[in-house]
């Protein structure tokens, strides 16, 4: 469980959880980004926060199957911040050997790796 207030961090404040869901078990997930638009193109109607929303799906592989988030992913972060974004995923996720943040703009897909044992994240 995360608890932040006044955009810090820590054990003793307002709790972060993921919402109830009938079917499917959730859990959160804490992306760090640096995300640098366009606004030429997207225009300014986006934050960091609601292009991930927007446009952010999560693929992610447990013992070589590979499963799309069919989640709508919900940014659940208490304060507005510019890098990083607490997010609802499935509780599968805490299981996989790699994890994807895929992004669909227009017919092009960006891929952001999470996890994934073949790529080198130390460099």
């Amino acid at each position: 469980m995360i608890k932040c207030s006044n955009s810090v961090c820590d054990t003793r404040r307002n709790t972060i959880t993921a919402t109830a869901s009938e079917n499917i078990d959730l859990t959160l997930m804490r992306i760090h980004y640096n995300i640098d638009y366009d606004y030429d193109t997207l225009g300014s109607r986006y934050t960091n926060d609601s292009f991930i929303s927007k446009f952010g799906t999560i693929r992610f592989e447990i013992n070589g199957k590979e499963y799309n988030n069919r989640v709508v992913l919900r940014d659940v972060t208490p304060f507005k911040t510019n890098d990083y974004s607490f997010i609802e995923v499935r509780d599968k996720l805490k299981r996989a050997d790699k994890i994807y943040l895929d992004f669909t703009i227009r017919d092009k897909v960006y891929t952001y790796v999470i996890k994934d044992n073949l790529v080198n994240n130390d460099s």
